[in-house]
């Protein structure tokens, strides 16, 4: 039987309990997992003192002044859109008639300088 290594961490938050362990040695020839707590885990050095944290949100809240409070994500419901027809008749407006539509003129008109615009381009020919 070999040496083996034994990981345990606990949480410097203020009030958090959480305490982690895992066999380092068995961790690291693959024939353990380590717990799933383990990939959340926090640390940092602060002031050549290093500080364990279990999760994102009580470092955070370690470095928070006095009476500042963190929160965790929340679920927003969005307004569900409204749902639109797919028939194509049934987005045209009800009332639409043939004479709703803008007169067009279908003879030349005058331009400002006097010579007719017959869709040409200004030509005659």
């Amino acid at each position: 039987m070999g040496v083996s290594k034994t990981i345990t961490v606990t949480c410097d938050f203020k009030g958090c309990t959480s305490v982690l362990s895992w066999n380092e040695t068995e961790v690291g020839a693959g024939r353990q997992q380590p717990p799933e707590e383990a990939l959340y885990l926090v640390l940092i050095t602060h002031n050549n003192v290093q500080k364990a944290f279990c999760c994102q949100l009580h470092a955070a809240e370690y470095f928070l002044p006095p009476g500042y409070e963190t929160k965790q994500k929340q679920v927003i419901e969005l307004p569900k859109p409204k749902e639109e027809p797919t028939d194509l008749w049934a987005r045209l407006p009800k009332t639409t008639t043939w004479m709703d539509d803008p007169p067009r003129s279908e003879d030349a008109v005058e331009q400002a300088d006097g010579s007719p615009d017959n869709g040409q381009g200004g030509s005659l020919c």
